[in-house]
């Protein structure tokens, strides 16, 4: 081999590695991935809302490459039942060293939450959340997700000082063979 393709190799080595290297400290940490995966599955909810009553269901599901999630949830709120529908997508933010989740609901509502990793062997998870419900109604508070075992969590919202929704998620039997869907 010649000096010049020496070189080009040991170039198109080092660029190679740099690039490894990059991916490795620019994608999603697995600690971070662990944690989003407790979520995937279909979970059935009950809680409140306010004072409202609510039940539903959620089903939480990994976006191809395990680079983010995505929720859909149907509550059915108060007395009357009305359905909301909400949509979440979740993904890890570098910059922030945050999983950031966007959520939108049927009835015009948006949100984001900023949740910090848990710490090691931790059960919560702990963010702060800030949304709009219309055009003049901004809000922000602070959300808990609390591992209850591994078919169960609790998510409590608090927004000014108020609880908000007080929910608890409980993994889906599968009713064929009595195991976790």
């Amino acid at each position: 081999m010649n000096a010049t393709t020496r070189m080009t190799v040991v170039l198109l080595l080092v660029g190679l590695a740099n690039l490894a290297n990059a991916q490795q400290q620019d994608g999603v940490p697995s600690a971070v991935v662990e944690s989003w995966s407790y979520l995937i599955g279909d979970w059935q909810i009950s809680g409140r809302v306010g004072s409202a009553s609510l039940t539903g269901s959620a089903t939480f599901e990994w976006v191809e490459g395990k680079h983010c999630y995505l929720g859909r949830q149907d509550w059915r709120v108060g007395d009357a039942g009305r359905l909301v529908r909400l949509t979440l997508l979740g993904g890890w933010n570098a910059a922030e060293k945050a999983t950031v989740e966007q959520g939108f609901s049927s009835s015009g509502d948006a949100a984001t939450v900023y949740y910090q990793p848990a710490a090691p062997g931790g059960n919560v998870i702990e963010g702060d959340i800030d949304g709009a419900s219309g055009p003049d109604a901004r809000w922000s508070g602070t959300v808990q997700l609390e591992r209850k075992g591994p078919d169960e969590f609790q998510l409590t919202t608090t927004i000014e000082g108020e609880v908000r929704h007080s929910l608890k998620y409980t993994r889906k039997k599968d009713a064929r063979d009595g195991g976790v869907k």
